[in-house]
Parts: structure tokens; sequence; C-alpha cells
């Protein structure tokens, strides 16, 4: 998603206004990079102080699985991470995005869908994390008058192969196998996005005039879908594609998870997102070709 946001602003504002952050992929991208630790709060604050910097975009994310394998560097990362950037922008008067997820419904299932607001119970530290994330930025908004918005992220998908083995990445590795022993029984149901229309989400809150915001953290819908429908809509451009289900432990966690999240007052922002499921296929199945070209 990094890379579908950083494409996205750098049409709009050119090269030179973005500094990418990146530990990983620094090389991937033209921009003018710093390699940073979101641990490190004395060398953040001044690269945003030496830099000018007046908008911070925190995309740093360990995920559920990550976290559940090592608490301390889960909470060091995406708790102590947030902690750090704030601090720094309200001592420099920075914005601040900052990721958070549907995760923070875990174990609350409803066939309903799920309001911004209720009662949030989640039992990872990666949603225990996101939830801090929220609350933490609003205090700061409140406080310390710091710009402070967020989305929740459905499952995202793209035309990249994930390697990781997190709850909804079922949905990405059909896309690359003709053969497929999927974790999930066929009727399990997430919500979900291509990262591309995520990206086009942060951009267009960070630029939305927050005069008419009715809150500061937003849900995002995405599409839903059963992993069957997926496998399905699949099959249409893999004519030999075979997809057999074998839930294993990710599916006690699945099932915990929201089916289906309410983003009703995105309207305050002008977001609109009308997408099928075999529009959304569509779209992965053309970048993978478009990619295999290059």
């Amino acid at each position: 998603m990094g890379r579908a946001l950083s494409v996205r602003l750098e049409e709009k504002y050119g090269k030179e206004s973005i500094t990418v952050v990146d530990i990983a992929r620094a090389k991937d991208l033209p921009y003018k990079f710093a390699r940073l630790n979101i641990h490190d709060s004395i060398r953040l604050e001044q690269f945003i102080r030496e830099n000018k910097v007046n908008h911070i975009i925190n995309l740093v994310n360990m995920l559920p699985s990550e976290g559940e394998l090592d608490f301390h560097k889960v909470r060091d990362t995406n708790i102590r991470g947030i902690e750090n950037i704030l601090d720094v922008a309200a001592k420099h008067k920075c914005a601040v995005f900052n990721a958070s997820s549907i995760a923070v419904y875990e174990a609350l299932p409803s066939k309903q869908p799920k309001p911004e607001d209720c009662v949030m119970l989640p039992s990872t530290i990666y949603g225990v994390s996101k939830i801090y994330g929220e609350l933490l930025g609003e205090y700061y908004w409140s406080k310390y008058l710091i710009d402070f918005r967020s989305l929740r992220y459905p499952i995202l998908l793209s035309s990249e192969l994930y390697t990781e083995r997190e709850i909804g990445f079922y949905m990405n590795q059909m896309f690359f196998q003709t053969k497929y022993t999927c974790y999930t029984n066929p009727n399990t149901q997430l919500p979900a996005m291509h990262v591309d229309d995520c990206a086009r989400a942060i951009q267009m809150l960070i630029e939305a005039d927050d005069s008419k915001f009715t809150r500061r953290v937003y849900n995002l819908a995405g599409v839903k879908f059963t992993a069957k429908e997926l496998a399905h809509e699949i099959s249409k451009h893999v004519p030999n594609f075979e997809c057999t289900f074998k839930p294993d432990y990710r599916q006690i966690r699945i099932n915990g998870w929201p089916i289906e999240i309410d983003d009703s007052s995105n309207k305050d922002w002008g977001w609109e997102f009308k997408q099928t499921l075999p529009e959304l296929v569509d779209k992965i199945f053309n970048d993978i070709k478009a990619n295999s070209t290059k």
C-alpha cells in the first residue's frame, strides 16, 4: 500500500515533495529516502526537524500472527511507535495519518454491519494496539490540537504475492496457484479492498476539509464475499483452477472478525466506493498480466 500511496501523491505533488521512510524497500521507489527506526524517537525527531516535515503518514505495522509470536516486538512497533510519532508531531506541529484496522472488532462476530462506535474486545495484541493508536491520536487531537486522522482497513489485496500467513491472505494466494488448499471453510466471509483504492482513500482523507468531520477515525468497508465466491470468480480467469477447503487454526480467529462494517459517515469527506467482486478480481488479474510483461 505504501507504493500505491506514494505513486498517487507523486502524481499530484511531484517527487520533490515526498520523503519515503522505508527500512526494507528503499531502492524500489524513486523518492528521497531515509532509513529510520520507529523505536528511535531521537533520530525520528531530528529527521522531522531537519526536513521540515509537516505531515506524517504512519503505515508501520506488525501484523496479528507476528504479534502473537513476539508480543514485545509488536508492542514496541505498533504501540511505542505511534507514541513516538504523536510526541514528535505535537512538538513540531505535524499532521498525522495513522493506519488502523477492522481487527479492532475482533471477537465480536455479528451478521450486522459493525458501527464505527461500539464495544471492542480484540483478543490479539495487534487489535489492542490499533484501538490504542486510535484513542491516543484522538487524545492528542483534543489536547495538543494535532490534526489526527485514521482509517480502519479491511483485508487489502494487490497483484503482488503475499508470503505471510495472516488471516485474510488466502484471498491473495488464490490468484497465484492453479490448485489451492484454502485454510478456511467455503462460507468464510470477510470484507476486502484493492490497495490502490485504499491509497486513494488515504489521499482523500488527508486532503479533506476537517471542519466537515464528525469523527477522527473512519471505517473503510470494502467488498464482502465468501472464500467460495472468490474461488468461483478466479476460476473464470483460470479455467483449471481447483480450490479445496481445509480449515486450520486460523479459522477460529477468522470467526471473530466482522463480516461487514458500516462506513456511512465517510460522506463527511466525499468517499464513495462501489465495486463488485468480479470487478475486484478483474483488476487484480489485469495488474498481474501487466506486471508480467514488464
